[in-house]
């Protein structure tokens, strides 16, 4: 009877070691599968400092310390299927300064949900990890108090009206990494303030002024030379300027935006170099006398011109 018992606990013990050792060898470590609000800590799977035996993991654990230590508590994590993390604002709506760090149990956050903080009327001021690659569609829209915004190097992708409405803006650092801005992504941004080059405004960063070239300042301009650093011809840039007979794009623009020569009756030829690689809707509209237009090797997509 007591070797039957003794035979049986150590047939125990040996099922219990045996699911441990293939559970290491997975890998296994809990993750939220698809959104959870974050709440200011890491949970039983990441706090660097818990005693539960999982060596392995402990540098992991508190670099995601490190990282998540200084976010906005409430904010909404939503897991993608490429295995990192999008943002929005969960139950942090009423904050004034939001905190998206660039990564979120471990994972990387690369994105900025669409409409992710939209009509936030509280929030003043936002500071954006650096990982993050895209900032969705109207992702600020309404954020009438947000007076200035610090995008990092990773971002390369500006939605639609991703910060349009927030008319108490002044400052939005636009990094070189940025190679698309969506359509009205700064509209009714009335107190915004730009940088000038002869006769454009630009948005950029404290190395490179002129990322993006937002308008001419006029648009009685005949002829109009464009920063040699720009990367993107904005939305509407030459929108209306009729007396505009020529222009030189340089080789460092990565982006021409929808309508950005709409209606620019007087413009008879144009030569679009090869670092284009995107050609916005409507972008030639009404150009009445425009004869010809020589596209470069690298264009991989053109709107209805």
């Amino acid at each position: 009877m007591k070797k039957a018992l003794f035979l049986l606990i150590l047939a125990f013990i040996f099922s219990v070691c045996a699911f441990t050792i293939t559970a290491c060898d997975r890998g296994d470590i809990t993750v939220p599968t698809s959104s959870e609000n974050y709440n200011g800590n890491n949970g039983n799977g990441g706090n660097g400092n818990s005693d539960n035996g999982n060596n392995g993991n402990n540098n992991n654990n508190d670099n995601n310390d490190e990282q998540n230590e200084q976010a906005t508590a409430g904010l909404l994590f939503t897991l993608l299927e490429n295995g990192t993390y999008s943002v929005s604002v969960g139950d942090a709506k009423n904050e004034s300064t939001i905190i998206i760090p660039s990564a979120y149990y471990g994972k990387e956050i690369t994105s900025i949900d669409s409409k992710a903080f939209e009509n936030c009327t509280s929030l003043i001021s936002v500071i954006i990890g650096n990982g993050i690659t895209s900032i969705g569609e109207g992702a600020f829209y309404g954020c009438k108090s947000l007076t200035s915004v610090e995008i990092p190097n990773s971002v390369t992708s500006i939605g639609y009206f991703a910060f349009s409405g927030c008319t108490s803006l002044t400052s939005i650092v636009i990094p070189n990494s940025v190679t698309t801005i969506g359509n009205n992504a700064f509209y009714y941004c009335t107190a915004l303030q730009y940088n000038e080059y002869e006769n454009g405004l630009y948005l950029g960063n404290s190395d490179n002024k002129y990322v993006c070239l937002v308008k001419a300042k006029s648009t009685d301009i005949a002829s109009f030379t464009i920063n040699e650093n720009c990367k993107v011809i904005y939305q509407g840039a030459f929108r209306y300027c009729t007396s505009l007979t020529s222009i030189e794009i340089p080789n460092s623009v990565t982006s021409i935006e929808s309508s950005a020569f709409y209606n620019c009756n007087n413009l008879t030829s144009i030569e679009i170099p090869n670092s284009v690689t995107s050609i916005g809707g409507r972008t030639f509209e009404n150009c009445t006398s425009l004869t010809s237009v020589t596209i470069g090797n690298n264009v991989t997509s053109i709107g209805n011109i």
